[in-house]
């Protein structure tokens, strides 16, 4: 059901019977002819996070003390009704007195909650449906805009109709690396990224924080410059000396970097050849981890995973650095997750709109959504945070769907309520691409 506002419109009584009736007239003053009462239940910063609809009590009282204290107790009913985590209630007080009682309540009183079934997600057609509702986009890339090389058919065309509507948007990537990589790939394949409020990667946010001089939580609890390496087998060297640190050995080094699951790197000397591993061979799964991981623990050696990421976005499974942080917590390890669903990520994008958008209007006035394909990265960081979310259906969740991974097809309600059953928590909408 398409949201609608609800627009008041309420009659003033007549000055005829307002001079007829003193004590009316004087109340009229302090209550004014009708009063109108919005309640906006803002369970989230932005909007509700399980619900479509704004959760809203709209009350009209006719100016006299018998109605205006019917009127408060019916409001307050309706609060408690609309506590729940999905709910559209909308209660009117008739200025008939024959009216205004309970007894009309299956009349004047509608709502549509729901907070544990299907009916809490609105499954919608493309953003141009819920887009009016937001102010500020949280973008995920790979599942969402692009497949890491090109991007989806309708995915460009639909950024740039938010950036029109004046829309803010910060594109939220777990990627390991820098943005610059980000931004060159994302201008190749069509896009505008000097257009959005910025482009934010895990890889960013953990270089900024851990290079000189270290001034914000928690990089400040991260001793010493010597790092041992799990890593993508790239870029892994040039990324920690341009960040002012020194691959070192187990012996030597002071905290642990999990930036990809392909290669163990232990010295600083390039002729020095890494562990490597791949199919067939996990990382976080090999003897060689489990012998540093329990010298780790034992030396009290905090890791930082700059990629919480457990599956790859491609939908093939590979293992990604979430699965190396999860097995050194299980040896008792203490790790710091920079990325989606994880709160750094999100307090640093707060810390953007409060230095842009945040002149223009309140922080707290402002109106988030998070669109991503992962339940476990996108959807579960947004219910975290507390604001709304959108779950993209042909990303990475596609097959568990019956839907073919960047085909943009619409998802069976029956696929979708069986898909529900495995988690805890939900998105605000689904949509079955990337699209306007």
């Amino acid at each position: 059901m398409p949201f609608r506002p609800v627009v008041d419109n309420p009659c003033r009584p007549t000055a005829a019977r307002c001079r007829s009736l003193p004590r009316q007239k004087a109340l009229d003053g302090l209550y004014k002819p009708f009063i109108t009462i919005l309640v906006t239940k803002l369970r989230t910063q932005m909007l509700p996070s399980s619900s479509f609809f704004r959760q809203h009590i709209r009350l009209r009282v006719r100016p006299n003390p018998v109605t205006a204290a019917a009127g408060a107790v019916f409001a307050a009913t309706a609060l408690v009704l609309a506590s729940s985590p999905s709910c559209y209630c909308q209660a009117f007080i008739s200025p008939s007195p024959s009216r205004c009682s309970i007894f009309n309540a299956r009349r004047s009183l509608r709502m549509f909650s729901s907070s544990n079934d299907n009916d809490s997600v609105h499954s919608v057609a493309g953003l141009r449906d819920i887009a009016h509702h937001y102010d500020v986009f949280l973008i995920d890339q790979w599942g969402v805009m692009h497949d890491g090389y090109n991007a989806y058919p309708q995915a460009i065309a639909c950024m740039e109709q938010l950036l029109a509507l004046g829309k803010h948007v910060i594109l939220l990537s777990n990627s390991s690396k820098r943005k610059a990589g980000s931004l060159v790939r994302l201008v190749e394949m069509g896009f505008t990224p000097d257009k959005y409020l910025d482009v934010v990667t895990s890889g960013e946010l953990t270089f900024l924080g851990l290079s000189p001089p270290r001034t914000s939580s928690p990089y400040t609890k991260i001793q010493g410059r010597r790092v041992l390496v799990f890593g993508s087998g790239d870029d892994d060297r040039d990324y920690v000396q341009s960040m002012g640190c020194r691959i070192a050995s187990l012996e030597e080094a002071d905290f642990l970097l999990a930036r990809g699951p392909f290669v163990i790197l232990e010295s600083s000397d390039p002729s020095i050849p890494p562990l490597r591993f791949g199919p067939g061979r996990i990382l976080h799964e090999s003897a060689e981890f489990d012998a540093l991981a329990t010298k780790a623990v034992e030396r009290g050696l905090p890791m930082i995973v700059s990629n919480p990421d457990i599956v790859r976005p491609g939908g093939d499974n590979d293992p990604m650095p979430g699965m190396i942080g999860q097995a050194y917590e299980k040896k008792g390890g203490r790790v710091i997750y920079v990325g989606k669903p994880y709160p750094l990520v999100y307090a640093h994008c707060r810390e953007l709109m409060e230095e842009v958008v945040g002149k223009e209007r309140g922080l707290s006035e402002l109106k988030m959504c998070a669109i991503g394909d992962s339940m476990w990265n996108d959807i579960k960081g947004a219910v975290d945070q507390e604001i709304a979310s959108i779950l993209v259906t042909d990303g990475i969740h596609a097959q568990a769907l019956g839907v073919e991974q960047g085909s943009g097809k619409n998802v069976r309600e029956k696929a979708l309520n069986r898909f529900w059953e495995g988690f805890s928590f939900k998105p605000t909408h689904t949509v079955p691409c990337f699209r306007w």
